[in-house]
């Protein structure tokens, strides 16, 4: 009877486990739990281990269970720590969002036992963040927050693989994180070793940036220590000169990659200073781009002010030039001096058609020669004739500037507060800056020989006090404020154009060749603009044309 009743139980539990698989399994997962568990050396209990690995591919509870289990045994089995991982890794792509969820908090557990798989997890994570689900969505950020406490340059180089390679809203989820999370990390976390590889995995990103991302991934090394360091903004100015490659010249058909430039470029400016030199940029602006937009590009409204903020950097950026040889320097004068000769005409006979100037280009262009000639004073001095040439346009230039400058002045008297806020008589002072900039450098290099000495504070940028030293402003007052070049948001791109009268009557008529310097002469000037010039007209109100 005792053995009857001994069988008829063995066969009762035989028919249970038939008929609940799911059930078996279940307490096959917490057989080897117990044996592993007790086990001394459990690297002796390999078979049993990976029978766990298979259970992420059974029921419901079959997944949570070994999701759990893996983690607590994964440490003592080493060859069997990629098959492991993996498993857990296809929990986080299940249908199940809880199910993911517990995957997701249970790897980071395995990154703190194995420190070394973080790059990986935080890879996997960072791909995750793609989820529609809001809670899963914060379950990543709070992971990859503690990876970052795990080993926070590991985590970086994984979420900065999917920021490279990965898809678009992948890449802006990654850098919303970085931007939100950072901040919030102690020093103990965001350290010079950890903004070491940060500054390491962002030069690898680079070329694999939007404008957009560009601008986002360098706010993330904006407050780093190491960039108020000299060598740090040495290496991220190299970084981005060499990520541009100052050597080759710029296609002007790509107009995408011209924004960058001027994107990277006034992201730079920050960083050139008295011991980090803009030379190289200089170089690159002066001969490798401009001479390709101004000889092939077909300016119609919207490249103009491209072509505008071309010329803008350019100035930018001659800011801190130093060091440039001579060669170097004389290269760059010529092709900026033949430029700027579109622009200057010679004065034409009382009773023919007078031109119109366009002062935002010439203030550019003065600037950068003035900046130039302090470096190379022989590129005017050697040539007498050449030098005679200039200041006969040069003193035309002048007689038209003081006549705008006159009526811009009539126009502001009086005006006080508010009154001088209005978007027009904003446009007008800063059309002032741009006539008294250049009147600077006319006066400078009317000198015998030129001189190079008066400071000029650029039109667009804001002026910066030195130490309440008054000095003489372009304008020729003395001020306690001079320009300082340094990253502010610009206002709207300008041209200003002249009033009517003399100098704009009959704008629109003017139509001169291309000078020689670069292949020969080009045809009409005019004719390389949509609508023959059209947005060099003046008329006769006032002549204030926006972009």
């Amino acid at each position: 009877m005792t053995g009857s009743g001994g069988s008829s139980t063995t066969k009762q539990r035989t028919v249970s486990t038939t008929d609940d698989p799911s059930r078996a399994a279940i307490e096959k997962m917490y057989k080897i739990y117990e044996q592993l568990n007790s086990a001394e050396d459990k690297s002796l209990l390999e078979h049993q281990f990976g029978e766990l690995l298979t259970a992420v591919h059974g029921s419901e509870k079959e997944k949570r269970l070994s999701s759990q289990f893996i983690t607590r045994f994964l440490e003592y089995f080493p060859r069997l720590e990629e098959r492991a991982i993996n498993s857990l890794l296809d929990l986080c792509e299940d249908d199940d969002v809880s199910i993911r969820k517990q995957a997701e908090k249970d790897l980071i557990t395995v990154c703190k036992k194995l420190p070394h798989v973080v790059p990986k997890i935080a890879d996997v994570f960072a791909q995750l963040m793609q989820t529609n689900d809001n809670s899963e969505l914060s379950v990543l950020h709070n992971s990859l927050v503690s990876l970052l406490h795990i080993n926070a340059k590991s985590a970086i180089v994984g979420l900065y693989a999917q920021i490279k390679t990965g898809e678009a809203i992948v890449k802006d989820r990654c850098f919303k994180f970085l931007t939100l999370k950072l901040k919030d990390l102690g020093p103990e976390i965001i350290n010079l070793e950890f903004e070491k590889r940060l500054l390491s995995e962002t030069r690898r990103i680079l070329p694999y940036l939007s404008g957009p991302e560009f601008k986002v991934a360098m706010g993330l090394l904006t407050d780093s220590k190491i960039l108020k360091t000299v060598s740090g903004q040495q290496a991220i100015v190299d970084m981005i000169g060499n990520h541009l490659d100052l050597k080759k010249d710029v296609e002007p058909t790509e107009e995408q990659s011209i924004k960058r430039l001027i994107i990277y470029t006034d992201f730079l400016l920050q960083y050139f200073n008295a011991l980090v030199s803009s030379t190289p940029f200089v170089v690159y602006y002066c001969t490798r781009v401009l001479p390709n937009l101004a000889d092939n590009m077909v300016l119609a409204d919207v490249d103009q002010k491209l072509f505008y903020s071309v010329l803008r950097m350019m100035a930018d950026v001659s800011y801190h030039v130093k060091h440039i040889d001579a060669a170097q320097a004389k290269a760059c004068l010529t092709v900026v001096y033949n430029e700027v000769l579109q622009y200057l005409p010679h004065p034409p006979p009382e009773d023919s058609p007078q031109p119109q100037f366009v002062f935002s280009f010439i203030e550019c262009y003065l600037f950068v020669l003035h900046k130039l000639g302090g470096q190379c004073p022989e590129f005017f001095t050697e040539d007498a004739d050449k030098l005679k040439d200039f200041r006969i346009r040069l003193q035309y230039l002048a007689r038209a500037t003081q006549a705008y400058m006159k009526k811009l002045r009539e126009d502001l008297q009086n005006k006080k507060g508010e009154e001088l806020k209005t978007e027009v008589n904003r446009e007008k002072i800063l059309a002032l800056k741009t006539l008294a900039n250049i009147t600077a450098v006319i006066r400078d290099l009317f000198h015998h020989p030129p001189s190079y000495k008066t400071q000029i504070g650029l039109s667009w940028r804001p002026l910066a006090r030195l130490g309440g030293v008054k000095r003489k402003s372009a304008s020729g007052a003395d001020t306690a404020a001079v320009e300082k070049p340094k990253v502010a948001r610009e206002g709207p791109l300008q041209i200003y154009q002249p009033p009517s009268g003399k100098f704009s009557g009959r704008a629109g008529n003017f139509t001169p060749q291309r000078q020689g310097g670069r292949g020969g002469g080009q045809g009409n000037y005019r004719n390389r603009f949509r609508g023959g010039g059209r947005p060099f007209r003046g008329g006769g109100g006032g002549g204030f044309r926006r972009f």
